[in-house]
């Protein structure tokens, strides 16, 4: 999936639809649940049963609506638990277009690896502390003296947030280890800061605990201290793999360098085994165009010795026109521009006297 520009409008309407999709699973896992409520109601009995009571006997109903608020509590809490994976699906999905590529690797293993912990966390409470804590709660009332009678509202309640807080503690893991993965949280920090973790741990289980009594906080605390030990032990081993694979690819790679023969460019065979035409073409253009520039230099260079020679024979004309009424230097320099001309003439025009020569004769 592409993650596609969209305008803020838009994105509220997904979070709309993404809304229904989320009620109307919780709603139709909740009418199922409603529906095969008694089976239910015989799971949620089990625990007081492991502790030695009969629930047909020890269970009372006080209120006159606490039968049907209870099969309400019920089935919710049963459809929230089975609607759990399409919950986080549907979540999944509003989200997968706002993550980058290593984040989009980690939904599969964070989706499986939650939900696996949060029902292993639900089956711990559900066969190991909660009869231990029943049976604690039942021999600490007769010790009391007391005649134990529990509501059948008030131990529902207790068995339901038992299982939920329980479930919640156990994805304390993956939440750990998700910032492990970020680069956000490393196996040293987490060991140097025990102690603060401990404290945060046994405030979070004096939240989530449904009573006040120093036993089931520590029936909270002890499981959630023994994951932390667990996430720093997970963190160290993914950390140490991680070294281990960068220090592998490093003597790959030296070893590539080392390995690799040197790389001669494969010379380019020419498609023209004989020689190739038209190299030959332009080659013979360019020793003609050269003759015909040097050609052209000889010729510019005959023109401008003969316009020199017509300008010095102007020139002796001109003199001798300007200077009529003198001696005849005009017509000496005249004579002179006429035999430099001549002197530039061809042989075979040599024979003839121009004009100027008879002239000067005379």
């Amino acid at each position: 999936m592409k993650d596609v520009p969209k305008p803020f409008l838009e994105h509220l309407e997904d979070l709309r639809i993404t809304f229904i999709k989320m009620g109307a699973t919780l709603v139709v896992a909740t009418v199922l649940c409603f529906i095969f409520r008694r089976p239910v109601l015989e799971i949620l009995y089990k625990p007081l049963i492991w502790a030695g009571e009969s629930p047909d006997k020890f269970l009372k109903v006080l209120g006159v609506v606490d039968p049907f608020m209870l099969a309400l509590q019920i089935a919710f809490f049963a459809g929230f638990l089975f609607s759990l994976p399409l919950l986080l699906y549907f979540g999944g999905l509003f989200v997968l277009p706002a993550l980058t590529d290593d984040e989009r690797k980690m939904i599969a293993p964070v989706f499986f690896g939650g939900t696996g912990l949060f029902v292993g966390g639900v089956a711990f409470c559900y066969y190991v502390l909660l009869p231990q804590a029943l049976k604690f709660f039942l021999n600490f009332s007769v010790e009391m003296g007391f005649q134990a009678e529990w509501t059948v509202q008030n131990y529902i309640g207790f068995v339901v947030q038992m299982l939920a807080a329980l479930g919640i503690c156990f994805e304390l893991p993956m939440v750990i280890l998700i910032l492990a993965k970020l680069g956000l949280v490393d196996a040293k920090m987490l060991s140097t800061h025990r102690r603060h973790a401990l404290v945060a741990i046994i405030v979070l289980a004096a939240i989530i605990t449904p009573t006040q009594d120093v036993f089931t906080l520590a029936l909270m605390s002890g499981p959630m201290w023994l994951l932390y030990e667990a996430c720093v032990v997970i963190c160290w081993w993914m950390e140490r793999k991680e070294r281990e694979r960068e220090a592998r690819e490093a003597r790959e790679r030296a070893l590539a360098r080392q390995s690799a023969p040197a790389v001669v460019p494969a010379a380019v065979e020419s498609a023209y085994p004989e020689g190739d035409p038209y190299e030959e073409l332009m080659g013979g253009g360019d020793d003609s165009q050269g003759e015909g520039t040097g050609g052209d230099v000889a010729k510019s260079e005959t023109t401008e010795g003969e316009s020199g020679g017509s300008e010095t024979a102007g020139g002796g004309a001109g003199s001798g026109e300007s200077g009529e009424g003198e001696s005849g230097e005009g017509g000496m320099a005249g004579g002179d521009g006429d035999a430099a001309s001549g002197a530039d003439e061809p042989e075979d025009r040599a024979e003839y006297p121009s004009p100027n020569d008879e002239t000067t004769a005379g």
